[in-house]
């Protein structure tokens, strides 16, 4: 008896959560799907790396949870998360390379169940420097 009514508690519980989750709009979604889409790794005009290089530094700045640790012209890089509290770092490099320049970007994190959205949030990193379009919602922090 104790077990059935266990059961039937965590799916209540999972129930109730499955009902209060926001739904994504139409809009988040076509965003969402845009941004998992964007490369890693990607390269812009060098005309337009300098404002590129700008959205990257000022997403650290808004969204990491850690304190920056390297600021140059080449590299931004935070202090890597540690302990079991989700938290999230960056690295962002910058390569010129003629008429064009480099960017890689990262998101680095200090648990192994936080993988996912720190994926996500380097995806989110680079769909912004690339677009200057960011919706708060979707970035952990």
């Amino acid at each position: 008896m104790k077990v059935k009514i266990s059961a039937i508690i965590l799916s209540i519980l999972f129930l109730s959560f499955c009902i209060s989750a926001p739904k994504m709009t139409p809009q988040e979604e076509a965003y969402i799907n845009d941004v998992l889409n964007t490369p890693l790794t990607f390269t812009v005009a060098k005309d337009d790396s300098e404002e590129t290089w700008g959205r990257i530094q000022s997403f650290v700045g808004k969204y990491s949870s850690m304190k920056l640790q390297t600021a140059t012209d080449f590299v931004l890089q935070t202090y890597n998360p540690t302990g079991s509290v989700p938290r999230y770092g960056y690295t962002a490099t910058k390569t010129p390379m003629g008429d064009e320049v480099e960017f890689q970007v990262d998101c680095t994190y200090c648990n192994m169940f936080t993988r996912k959205e720190a994926i996500q949030n380097a995806h989110i990193l680079a769909y912004y420097a690339l677009t200057g379009e960011v919706n708060p919602r979707f970035v952990h922090k």
